[in-house]
């Protein structure tokens, strides 16, 4: 029989190729709609690359019918088997089963690892694409019962559940799919290590992402895009203790509707991202953060949306901690730009544009969790929040506003005036509310944080200080001007004779007598330095202190003097 098989193949095979010839890929159209297309003479190759393990083709029609299907197949002109299905069913773990361009009306149960390849493997959601794989049912088109080292590439699937995962996502790879699922377009609720959601179009109004039962590690969700206009909370990350994210990458994704990502996430990145939701009092992104960061994205609320909350204590959750918000663009944030939610601590927010919003960054109340009314506020004293260096401009309401207890640092900002911000202020900029700590400020964007300091104040000083706990000393002279932001500063190691020779260019005044000087260095052991001095009263032996920080040439890093006081000399900021 298989002599047989392969004379009926040569005989026929010049039709074959003749049609495939005349009606490249238009088995899509009506002119060349047949049944016994396509032969798959333009898939690309990504998809339709040979594994090094037992390879699988399906194809729902046999481009062939005279010799019928012969498992495991070897090409889309000679598939094994009609359905996905059928080839899971024949496969073995680590096979790999490439699925030809054409309609697929079934559901996929997974159980073992597998790679599925598509047509469009390989090319994502957002690149130039082929004829699809078109993969549909009513309930759960794919079914990862065990998702362990399953990959799942180059599809177009439709379902109620597009992608559900079930049991273990360690190494479960879903990567260049366009997914529709009417209650979810993809479900990950089983724990597991380094699963990677890659380059998907992933649309529900309902749920595209779903995150649950975890604990994970090292998850990746880059290079997506979510949408679903109707979808209230689009992403959702559960917030479950257990649902912990240990090592986590969100980056480079577009998002159009709210991703509420309340899992306790650690050693995350939240990168270079676009998030922009128009829907009339929902919010872009909420997020539960703990040693992570969330730098160059941008944010756009279209004036109808929130952009960034980082959640507290709210629902039961962990506050966020030691999260740095940096590099960000910020822009027609409704209600807030920024959110600190209850008992967050070791917040930095820097070097962030803030524009034209309603409040630029404010701190929440506590709320009911199940009436949302008032409970009363908190209080930010020593949580190590600070709002520095950032533009915040163009705010109707406030830049930064503070109603709850303690003082929230938010000194050298621009707030869109030289002459700093109202009302609390006297200047023109945008608004701070009280218990907000505005002084200084930037005199102009991305100037020196002078503003509201006495102007012409001059900072001059030297003495010496203790270097080593051997009797080690060092010599310092200063002066400098806080108005023409200029100076010179001389500093002398003499137990390492180390001598720095510099000019000041960063001169600011800050309350309680006390300076910061920075400067370059020329024909020195340093390129650069930073000092910070404070005065005490005269004379200031034994009360004045100096502290200098620099990098010698060798790459050590120098910390000198302070915090003790200096050991003779004088220092005056006036």
């Amino acid at each position: 029989m298989p002599t047989l098989r392969r004379t009926v193949r040569v005989l026929i095979f010049p039709a074959i190729a003749w049609l495939g010839a005349a009606c490249e890929r238009a088995w899509l159209g009506a002119a060349c709609e047949r049944t016994d297309m396509p032969t798959g003479a333009t898939l690309p190759p990504a998809a339709f690359q040979p594994s090094s393990g037992d390879d699988r083709w399906v194809n729902y029609v046999d481009p062939t019918p005279l010799n019928g299907y012969s498992p495991p197949g070897t090409s889309c002109t000679d598939p094994g088997y009609p359905t996905i299905q059928d080839a899971v069913t024949a496969a073995g773990p680590g096979d790999v089963i490439h699925v030809c361009p054409g309609p697929y009306n079934e559901s996929v149960t997974i159980s073992f690892s597998l790679t599925l390849l598509g047509p469009n493997a390989g090319t994502s959601w957002s690149g130039t694409r082929g004829a699809e794989a078109i993969v549909s049912s009513g309930a759960t088109t794919f079914n990862l019962i065990n998702g362990q080292n399953v990959t799942i590439n180059g599809f177009t699937i439709n379902g109620d559940f597009g992608i559900y995962v079930s049991g273990s996502t360690s190494g479960t790879v879903i990567q260049d799919n366009i997914t529709t699922g009417v209650t979810r377009a993809l479900t990950l609720d089983s724990p597991g290590s380094s699963a990677s959601v890659l380059n998907n179009y992933l649309i529900s109004n309902i749920r595209s992402l779903h995150v649950s039962g975890g604990p994970y590690t090292d998850m990746k969700v880059n290079g997506n895009r979510f949408s679903g206009p109707g979808a209230v909370t689009g992403i959702f990350f559960s917030g479950a203790l257990a649902n912990s994210i240990t090592g986590f990458e969100f980056e480079n994704n577009q998002v159009l509707h709210h991703a509420n990502l309340a899992s306790t996430i650690s050693n995350g990145t939240v990168s270079g991202n676009t998030f922009n939701v128009a829907s009339p009092g929902s919010l872009n992104l909420q997020i539960d953060l703990h040693n992570s960061t969330v730098t160059t994205n941008t944010f756009d609320g279209s004036d109808v949306t929130a952009c960034l909350q980082l959640f507290g204590s709210q629902f039961g959750l962990i506050p966020s901690d030691h999260v740095t918000v940096t590099g960000n663009t910020f822009s027609h944030c409704n209600v807030y730009g920024i959110q600190l939610s209850p008992d967050v601590h070791d917040i930095a927010i820097n070097h962030n544009a803030i524009a034209n919003g309603f409040d630029g960054v404010n701190t929440r109340f506590i709320l009911d969790d199940n009436t949302g009314a008032v409970v009363g506020p908190w209080d930010v004293t020593g949580k190590a929040i600070h709002i520095n260096f950032n533009s915040i401009t163009g705010n109707t309401e406030f830049g930064v506003k503070n109603l709850n207890n303690g003082v929230l640092d938010a000194e050298c900002n621009w707030w869109g005036a030289a002459n700093g911000p109202g009302p609390v202020g006297t200047g023109s900029g945008d608004k701070v509310s009280t218990n907000v700590d505005f002084t200084p400020w930037l005199s102009a964007p991305g100037g020196p944080c002078a503003g509201g300091l006495p102007s012409g104040g001059t900072v001059t000083g030297g003495g010496q200080v203790s270097v080593d706990v051997m009797g080690g000393t060092g010599s310092f002279g200063f002066s400098a001007n806080a108005a023409r932001q200029s100076g010179h500063l001389d500093y002398m190691n003499h137990a390492r004779r180390k001598h720095l020779n510099c000019t000041v260019n960063v001169v600011t005044i800050l309350p309680g007598n006390m300076a910061h000087l920075e400067g370059m260095c020329a024909n020195s052991d340093a390129p650069s330095f930073k000092a910070d001095v404070q005065d005490n009263g005269t004379p200031g032996k034994n009360k004045d202190t100096f502290k200098i920080t620099y990098t010698d040439q060798s790459g050590l890093h120098v910390d000198e003097g302070g915090p003790g006081p200096i050991i003779s000399g004088n220092i005056e900021i006036h």
